[in-house]
Parts: C-alpha cells; sequence; structure tokens
C-alpha cells in the first residue's frame, strides 16, 4: 500500500509540476539541454524505468556518424508529436532551442516547447489530433 501512495504522490507532482510558473521553467530549462541530429532507424518506444516516462530514440548520429540510443524525457509534450515520428525521419534539436525539428522525405516539422501550448509549425497543438491507430 506504502508503494502506491509513493507512486501517487509521484505522479500527482509530475502533472502539477508543469502547471506553476517554476516547473514549465524546470521543464524549459531542460528541454534547452538536449541536443541531437539523427536519423530514427526505428520509430521512438515509450519507455519507464524509476518512475518516470521516456522515449527512446535509436538511430544514427549525423554529428559523429555513430549509432546512438538518446532517452528523451516524456514532459507530456513529446505526446503530441510522437504519431509523426517514423524510421528514417530525421530528427534536429539544436542545444539552447526550444524547438525540435522532424525532417521526413517531403516535409519538415517544428515542435516548439511551450508549458500550456506546444506548437507545430506555430499552430497550437489544440488543433491537431493523432491519426487514428497511430498513437503510442
Amino acid at each position: 500500500m506504502r508503494y502506491n501512495i509513493l507512486f501517487s504522490t509521484v505522479i500527482i507532482s509530475t502533472l502539477l509540476s508543469c502547471r506553476t510558473e517554476e516547473g514549465c521553467k524546470k521543464i524549459e530549462n531542460s528541454i534547452k539541454e538536449e541536443n541531437y541530429h539523427l536519423v530514427l532507424s526505428a520509430k521512438p518506444e515509450k519507455n519507464s524505468g524509476n518512475g518516470t516516462w521516456f522515449y527512446e530514440v535509436k538511430g544514427k548520429d549525423l554529428d559523429s556518424n555513430t549509432d546512438t540510443i538518446i532517452h528523451l524525457d516524456n514532459y507530456r509534450w513529446y505526446e503530441s508529436f510522437y504519431y509523426l515520428w517514423d524510421k528514417g525521419d530525421t530528427l534536429v534539436k539544436a542545444k539552447g532551442s526550444l524547438i525540435t525539428e522532424i525532417h521526413k522525405k517531403d516535409t519538415i516539422y517544428h515542435m516548439q516547447w511551450d508549458c500550456e501550448d506546444p506548437k507545430l509549425n506555430g499552430i497550437s497543438t489544440k488543433f491537431f489530433k493523432p491519426p487514428k491507430g497511430n498513437n503510442h
């Protein structure tokens, strides 16, 4: 029973953390630290460990030309864009930026972090719904 209470407390504090200015700033700073430029070798997988959710992203790092695996912490905003990520896409995220680019064969998408309203190509994600069957 103690585990359930502790787990519930972690979940509640995680959900509420983005609702405060301090929580938003903390997540924003974490996202600004992310830096990658890779071609996906598989669709990212949503995993959990140590009480947190993250996306395991596998691909070829284009800067070092090596196979790599990165973990992107799930601050719920990746949920809004997950359906766009496919094997063969290139993900680009520069340190210090709040924008992650998804380069597909014929389209480039810009995912922009915003604590209250993440954007896809400058448009509120409130107006986008993932296609049925593509959610993870």
